[in-house]
């Protein structure tokens, strides 16, 4: 609820009442929440006790279910605009459980996953995934030369970012196909993915605080330290 500095406020209160030794109920829709806040976690589907584990854990295997009944990609959507030639039907972030999210921890690896499709056919054309801040600013790009796409496949082309240079923060993603010789802009998508990434910081060790989140059709039932990692307020910082 509210915005992001509303958030890092919150945030930071609990994270003071933690280190005060006080013990607490968290409950939220947000399973990053339950990784960053909690130490032991348990998931729950339909009152039945699925996973019990570590908060980490939990939370992948919580991913992997989504990940094994979200919908496929289609060609029903197309992001951007496009020439005919090629289009762009879907922009994700893949963690390293193979789920599919929008906001990660500082320094968390994972891949741009660009899904796309050409009538025709497309041989060796560029593939561009440039990263702006919240402010529009850009940060970086990275381009992935021959590019090929059989006629009439949807393909997706994935990007891997073992160290993210990115830093707590809302980040948006573009994504733009040229020719092979760079002389034509087959397909453009603007903020065609909006990502979020969370700084932590380690606190001292103390009591041990009750966690019980929430997700839709399922909770998670963690207990939270009073030593984990807090969020860092959002600051300006160079591009890495």
């Amino acid at each position: 609820m509210g915005d992001e500095a509303f958030q890092h406020k919150c945030f930071g209160k609990i994270w003071d009442y933690k280190r005060s030794g006080g013990t607490m109920v968290f409950v939220s829709h947000d399973a990053g929440a339950v990784e960053r806040l909690c130490d032991r976690a348990i998931l729950l589907e339909q009152g039945r006790v699925v996973e019990r584990g570590s908060a980490g854990e939990v939370v992948r295997a919580y991913h992997r279910r989504l990940a094994a009944r979200r919908p496929g990609v289609t060609t029903e959507r197309v992001l951007g605009r496009s020439t005919g030639s090629c289009q762009i039907h879907e922009v994700r972030a893949v963690a390293g459980d193979q789920s599919i999210r929008d906001n990660f921890m500082e320094g968390e690896p994972f891949a741009i996953e660009a899904w796309l499709r050409s009538e025709t056919g497309l041989k060796a054309a560029q593939l561009t995934i440039g990263f702006r801040d919240g402010g529009g600013r850009p940060l970086a790009a990275q381009t992935t030369p021959a590019v090929d796409l059989q006629a009439g496949e949807l393909q997706a082309v994935r990007l891997h970012l073992h160290e993210p240079p990115l830093r707590d923060g809302r980040f948006f993603l573009d994504v733009r196909v040229v020719s092979h010789e760079n002389d034509r802009e087959l397909a453009v998508a603007e903020n065609a993915l909006e990502l979020t990434v969370y700084g932590q910081e380690a606190s001292s060790a103390g009591r041990k605080n009750a966690c019980l989140v929430h997700a839709p059709g399922r909770a998670f039932a963690a207990r939270v330290p009073g030593a984990a990692r807090a969020l860092r307020p959002l600051r300006d910082r160079p591009a890495a």
